[in-house]
């Protein structure tokens, strides 16, 4: 199994946290997303947790090419593409605390980029709050051009408790805003 080093935590609320272009939390909400773990829309990137309230850990990564993927290590792993016009991207807490551990993840600055999150233990203390969670993520953003919201892998337990059907909730990317 990956290990994640130069991890950190994140405050989850409401089974979400976010990457935004400036710290702040987003001012629309954003739906839970077309693959069960991460969606955008208007600059933000809402990453969908297990836990309701509390402490996730978190690495996250800027690739200059899309990254290698070994599934085996993740139960839960999706992708989705953002336009990030100000060319800055943070990994931002539930309430709008910025998490200056991960720096810009849109390194290449303004553009277009595809963001994965890989996920483990979303279902050790689903709907729960505990300060520190069993729960794990892997962020991964990279230069690409836009496409469609990819759900690569969900586990069943995830799927059986939230009843979701990903077949039917995968929706094309929005287009980015002039």
């Amino acid at each position: 199994m990956q290990e994640l080093s130069d991890d950190s935590w994140v405050w989850s609320g409401y089974h979400q946290f976010y990457l935004t272009p400036d710290h702040n939390w987003p001012t629309e909400w954003l739906v839970s997303g077309t693959n069960g773990i991460v969606s955008a829309a208007n600059g933000v990137v809402r990453v969908s947790t297990g836990i309701h309230t509390g402490g996730i850990r978190v690495q996250a990564e800027f690739a200059a090419t899309r990254p290698s993927l070994d599934p085996a290590d993740w139960e839960d792993i999706g992708e989705t593409s953002i336009h990030a016009s100000s060319g800055r991207l943070f990994v931002t807490s539930y309430m709008g605390e910025g998490e200056d551990d991960f720096g810009n993840l849109a390194s290449n600055g303004a553009g277009i980029y595809r963001v994965r999150v890989c996920a483990r233990g979303r279902m050790i203390d689903h709907d729960g709050s505990k300060s520190q969670s069993d729960e794990e993520y892997l962020i991964e953003v990279w230069p690409a051009r836009f496409e469609q919201d990819l759900s690569i892998k969900l586990s069943e337990g995830y799927v059986r408790q939230t009843g979701m059907n990903v077949a039917q909730r995968i929706i094309p990317p929005q287009p980015p805003r002039s």
